[in-house]
């Protein structure tokens, strides 16, 4: 029995390169999110926390639900099933996967 080419991992490259190579001319970069923006998120989330009383937050997110996670910190990795994030009241977030 002869194994089909197309499982191999060498091929799943070389399709996923090819889609890229076509895909990338494409995308518009001016709608990336800066770190920048990202830090004011956390900064928002941290004054709602410190109104609150609230020393310490946990996201989490998965494979198939993700937005808290995105909008926080911009993690998304469909293939890591389960991650978080741990954000104090002050500093900077720590990413658990």
């Amino acid at each position: 029995m002869r194994k089909d080419p197309r499982n191999s991992t060498a091929y799943r490259a070389e399709v996923a390169t090819r889609l890229v190579e076509q895909a990338y001319p494409t995308l518009d970069f001016s709608l990336r999110i800066t770190p920048e923006e990202y830090q004011a998120r956390w900064h928002q989330v941290q004054a709602a926390m410190q109104a609150e009383g609230y020393s310490l937050l946990y996201a989490c997110g998965s494979e198939l639900d993700r937005s808290d996670l995105a909008w926080l910190a911009g993690i998304y990795d469909p293939i890591i099933e389960r991650y978080g994030l741990l954000l104090p009241a002050e500093g900077r977030p720590v990413i658990l996967a």
